[in-house]
């Protein structure tokens, strides 16, 4: 793994712990970016996402699974980015938290 080790981005959950919040904040963000490509399916979304990110911290292993450990923080920071492309939502969430 690289030196990103201490980002919240994949479980377990971050330093702060579970926040209840999250759940409408990123509910919020999820629904502004399938509304701009209604031909994806939620799940495909946060796959890619999850995905996208795993390869960015040269995670070894199967990134099939990513999704199911992708804290959700990382999910709303990459979708906070506004950019289209997993891959380079990935790269800029992972930038701005250095």
């Amino acid at each position: 793994m690289s030196s990103n080790q201490h980002l919240p981005t994949f479980a377990p959950c971050g330093p702060d712990g579970r926040r209840p919040e999250r759940i409408d904040e990123v509910l919020t963000a999820l629904a502004a970016y399938w509304h701009q490509y209604p031909d994806y399916r939620l799940g495909q979304i946060i796959d890619n996402f999850a995905r996208s990110l795993a390869a960015q911290l040269e995670l070894d292993g199967d990134h099939g699974a990513a999704a199911r450990d992708l804290e959700d923080d990382a999910l709303l920071g990459m979708l906070d980015t506004g950019l289209p492309y997993p891959p380079a939502a990935a790269q800029q969430y992972l930038s701005r938290r250095h």
